[in-house]
């Protein structure tokens, strides 16, 4: 009787509307999914109406999840502050992408990772088998680009950029390392390798083929090696250290970048011209406390002739775009949940998801979407205080509800 007692606890009111969760971040998956594939309209339908439907059926679902939950003093203080900083933020940058990341945090209570983890696969692998079947009949044109280190073409395979089928790719893999945790078998790794093999032979895209195999062997790792608490805690301790490190690492080399210098040269061509997109802007637009209005058609001076806000790096991203305290706000309830992990000796598929897009995030400003980051969905333990086990739709024994 306790036990149901505290489980109704965890997963509060709101936890009995989840189906409206589920459904605004199945619309969110659509949007996503079908804004990659290289269409205009399907049938007489105009892509951009389909995506209007899904923006305002994932603003009902999660208005009405956010009112059917129950809240505290604390979390509403908490939640408030959040609100203010990326309102301003987004007045700033003209971007709401934040502030989905905080709607879908927010209207969390009761909400099960892996059913995210199954409507984002879904999604993605239907994305794919609608994206390349087309380009192969030749209903959907592939958009050609050269190779960065200009040998050979590059095939969009029916999305709207080469990098497209990798990263739609990258997620169909991270969603199913997540779900299939904790019971990963030798099948899962050799299903996501071959995946893999195929981003880099058939789409040539190495930053997503790269990610995939880390993704792998940190699965491997978190799945098979840390199963006694002091390997638990020392896994969130070394992927929080990772992720600081890597935030402090990104903004270092976008300060210091230095096109006379041959080390940052080739580091820039290995990173296919990350440092200069991330150097360019933040020389010609500085960093501010919530933003910055960066122009979208802004022509950059660069060889290939990049249009747009291009920075992929997601922790530069964050910051010129969005502004420092945001970005603090967001890597700081990142590092916040690892310690809350690290305090609980918690092992589950929440710091599996959040963990595999750490490197990612590194390359790619990917991260910065829920879509795609849906692990970031564990912050709600921190917002209202619940146990992370509490997200696997198991509670660990002994666990008590404990915030940060």
């Amino acid at each position: 009787m306790g036990d149901s007692l505290e489980q109704s606890r965890y997963c509060g009111h709101g936890g009995d509307y989840c189906y409206l969760y589920y459904v605004a971040f199945a619309a969110f998956c659509f949007w996503r999914t079908i804004s990659y594939i290289n269409i205009d309209q399907f049938a007489i339908i105009y892509v951009d109406d389909l995506v209007t439907v899904a923006k305002l059926v994932m603003l009902l679902g999660l208005v009405s999840k956010l009112l059917l939950q129950r809240y505290d003093l604390k979390s509403l203080i908490l939640m408030g502050f959040c609100l203010l900083v990326l309102l301003l933020s987004s007045q700033t940058s003209l971007s709401k992408q934040l502030l989905w990341f905080f709607l879908f945090v927010c209207a969390a209570q009761g909400v099960k990772i892996k059913m995210l983890a199954r409507i984002c696969l879904w999604f993605y692998v239907v994305a794919l088998i609608v994206g390349v079947s087309g380009w192969f009949v030749g209903e959907i044109e592939a958009i050609e680009a050269l190779r960065f280190d200009s040998e050979g073409i590059r095939s969009s395979l029916g999305f709207r950029h080469p990098n497209s089928f990798g990263y739609i790719a990258m997620t169909v893999c991270f969603s199913l390392l997540v779900l299939r945790f904790p019971d990963l078998r030798m099948r899962d790794f050799l299903l996501t390798a071959g995946i893999a093999v195929a981003v880099n032979v058939v789409a040539g895209s190495r930053t997503s083929f790269i990610a995939i195999i880390l993704g792998i062997i940190v699965a491997a790792v978190y799945g098979h090696f840390c199963k006694t608490e002091r390997a638990r805690k020392l896994f969130a301790v070394s992927s929080a250290s990772v992720l600081i490190m890597l935030f402090a690492v990104s903004l270092a080399l976008m300060v210091c970048y230095d096109p006379e210098n041959e080390v940052f040269v080739g580091l820039n061509r290995l990173l296919s011209s990350r440092l200069s997109y991330a150097s360019y802007y933040f020389h010609n637009y500085s960093l501010s406390l919530f933003g910055s209005n960066i122009p979208q058609n802004l022509l950059m001076n660069t060889t290939d002739a990049t249009v747009g806000f291009v920075v992929d790096n997601a922790f530069c991203n964050l910051c010129l775009r969005y502004g420092i305290v945001p970005a603090v706000l967001f890597v700081g309830t990142w590092v916040g949940i690892y310690i809350k992990a690290f305090m609980s000796g918690y092992r589950g598929p929440c710091i599996l998801a959040l963990t595999l897009w750490i490197v990612v995030a590194f390359a790619e400003s990917t991260v910065l979407t829920f879509v795609s980051n849906f692990g970031f969905v564990a912050a709600v333990s921190l917002l209202y205080g619940y146990p992370l086990a509490s997200l696997d739709g198991e509670r660990a024994a002994g666990q008590k509800p404990q915030g940060l």
